[in-house]
């Protein structure tokens, strides 16, 4: 399965200099200062949530801006309302925008940086966080396997595996710790910050909910 991104992004710290109106297809951003987010989760209505075992996943906000979501070892859901949702997971902390060897600036949020999958998959993409090329999992119809959403949301994806990229030995059942990134709700077709939010996903090293 190719897992090949083609553009990269430029590294920055948070809340420092971040992506600017990019396309959902185009990876050329033009930094600037905005903030990001907010986004709601795990409320009707809100802009996503993740779920298990049909409830919503316990979800935070952690004191340094970030989203957490805490998971069992087990199968889970992601939903959201909007055109599409991007999220890029790395297994250390990464910034959202990283550079290419020649200089280039781009969202690791961006289409061009999605991981290659087979159609209607149920997996998710996890990267190492060392490469200027780690990318991101596009949720879309076109892209990932349809779920029922929950009340007051219009798009669900179930996901049943995390292919970690860099460490094939590591899987959904094996994970325990944490997995940084940054979450992007699509709600035009230009890419703005205040669609975009750090989030962690905690995995207690335990199976499914119950």
């Amino acid at each position: 399965m190719s897992r090949g991104r083609l553009i990269a992004a430029f590294v920055i710290a948070l809340g420092a200099i971040a992506s600017g109106c990019a396309s959902t297809g185009s990876g050329n951003s033009k930094p600037n200062v905005e903030p990001y987010g907010p986004l709601t989760f795990n409320r009707a209505d809100a802009d996503f949530y993740f779920s298990q075992a049909g409830q919503f996943a316990r979800t935070e906000l952690s004191k340094d801006g970030a989203i957490e979501v805490h998971l069992k070892n087990a199968p889970f859901q992601l939903g959201y309302n909007g055109r599409q949702l991007n999220l890029a997971l790395a297994q250390t902390p990464i910034s959202e925008i990283s550079t290419d060897p020649k200089g280039f600036k781009a969202s690791r949020l961006s289409g061009p940086m999605s991981g290659g999958r087979e159609p209607n998959s149920d997996e998710l993409l996890v990267y190492s966080g060392r490469e200027w090329s780690d990318g991101n999992t596009e949720f879309s119809d076109r892209t990932s396997k349809q779920a029922s959403p929950m009340q007051g949301f219009q798009h669900a994806y179930q996901i049943n595996r995390i292919a970690f990229v860099a460490d094939e030995q590591l899987t959904l059942d094996s994970i325990k710790g944490v997995l940084h990134g940054f979450i992007v709700v699509y709600k035009q077709p230009e890419r703005k910050n205040r669609d975009i939010m750090p989030v962690r996903l905690i995995f207690d090293g335990h199976g499914a909910a119950h």
